[in-house]
């Protein structure tokens, strides 16, 4: 029995979301603005508290999604328990979309929200309906998922593959460069804990502590609880 909480039930779109808005999202942008509008025709939404799971790996694939609003992280565990995340979603975004083409395709991994969360959903049995209507609408589609897992494939090769401290040192350049950095003396608030950075980065939090310590002791940067002041960005960048 999972102990994630269960999603509430779908309901209507409100009518502040309009095919237009949708254009600058993943997938949805494929179409013209009329065909937008009959897929949010057959679209819902779910609210998501914070720590709610949308799906769970191994879940048969029910719909594609589309963040709205709010933070969803997919992640895996190992046999051991740990867990790894293999996605941080930002509105706009879609997931769930790799087992859409197979007919018991299952979700590979489980979507969690981080915080409260909105997403919008079109069910897959409606989305197909509409799909082979025409078969360019397919065509454009196929061609989006494949770009999709190729992306996604390089990104799980980046988080096997690359040591700790040179995924630390990327996360922390992308978080300065978010605020107008890097440069010597920038401070960053790190809004998630050691443990949650840790998840994002494919390891554990002992480890990252660790790692945060030996960058401190080289005098790379200066860690206060939640805050980091970076001293020799370009060390982080050689890296």
């Amino acid at each position: 029995m999972s102990s994630h909480r269960k999603i509430p039930a779908a309901r209507p779109l409100p009518v502040a979301i309009t095919a237009r808005q949708l254009a600058v999202c993943e997938f949805f942008g494929e179409f013209p603005e009329g065909e937008r509008r009959k897929i949010l025709a057959l679209s819902g939404l779910r609210n998501l508290e914070a720590g709610a799971a949308l799906f769970e790996e191994g879940q048969a694939c029910q719909a594609l999604h589309l963040l709205l609003a709010g933070d969803v992280k997919m992640h895996k565990l190992s046999a051991q328990g740990k867990e790894q995340v293999v996605r941080r979603l930002k509105p706009g975004q879609i997931f769930g979309a790799a087992p859409l083409f197979s007919p018991q395709g299952t979700y590979p991994a489980t979507a969690v929200a981080l915080q409260p969360s909105v997403v919008l959903f079109v069910p897959k049995a409606a989305l197909l309906r509409f799909l082979k209507q025409e078969p360019d609408r397919f065509l454009r589609v196929l061609a989006f998922v494949s770009q999709h897992l190729q992306e996604m494939m390089k990104l799980a090769e980046t988080v096997s593959l690359d040591r700790v401290p040179k995924r630390l040192a990327d996360h922390l350049l992308g978080l300065a460069r978010g605020q107008g950095g890097p440069r010597p003396g920038q401070t960053l608030t790190l809004e998630r804990s050691q443990a949650e950075m840790a998840a994002d980065l494919g390891t554990v939090r002992e480890v990252l502590g660790r790692t945060l310590h030996q960058f401190q002791a080289k005098g790379w940067l200066k860690v206060d609880r939640r805050r980091i002041v970076l001293l020799q960005p370009e060390a982080l960048e050689r890296l």
